[in-house]
């Protein structure tokens, strides 16, 4: 027997012992462990491993999303007053829905520019989900909002 034999011997027998038993141990998971459990993403860090049949997208493209962060980007008064500029990161969580549930901020700038641009995140409604297989699940997209004073 080799070694490719054995573990799929091995990896057989776990699937039997569990389905015995029945149990189902992504039933017992809560809705975040399951999220977090199919899609698994690190800081900037591109998620390969996972094969998705879309990515998450926003409905007018990149292009919507800059026209919006354009229009409603108010550059933070104590930003301007010590020249702070820079580039926030954030994490936004789609759900299933199209809907953001999380934003969160990966980089900072700070004096203000973090909180403004989650305020202009939460503006972009409209989210196309990520899709696998024939399953629309939740995802992360990494969004970066550029402040600038030229």
């Amino acid at each position: 027997m080799n070694l490719y034999s054995s573990i799929l011997i091995f990896v057989m027998s776990i699937i039997t012992t569990v389905s015995a038993h029945g149990q189902n141990p992504v039933a017992s998971l809560s809705d975040s462990e399951k999220i977090s459990t199919k899609v698994r993403s690190a800081f900037l860090e591109d998620d390969a491993d996972i094969l998705y049949q879309r990515r998450i997208d926003y409905s007018g493209g990149q292009e919507a999303i800059q026209h919006v962060v354009a229009e409603h980007l108010v550059y933070p008064a104590l930003a301007r007053e010590y020249n702070r500029e820079g580039t926030v990161i954030l994490r936004i969580l789609v759900n299933s829905r199209g809907k953001v549930v999380e934003n969160k901020v990966m980089q900072s700038v700070g004096l203000g520019c973090d909180e403004e641009a989650r305020r202009v995140v939460s503006l972009l409604s409209d989210w196309i989900p990520a899709q696998q297989g024939t399953n629309l699940i939740s995802g992360y997209f990494y969004l970066p909002v550029h402040f600038s004073l030229k």
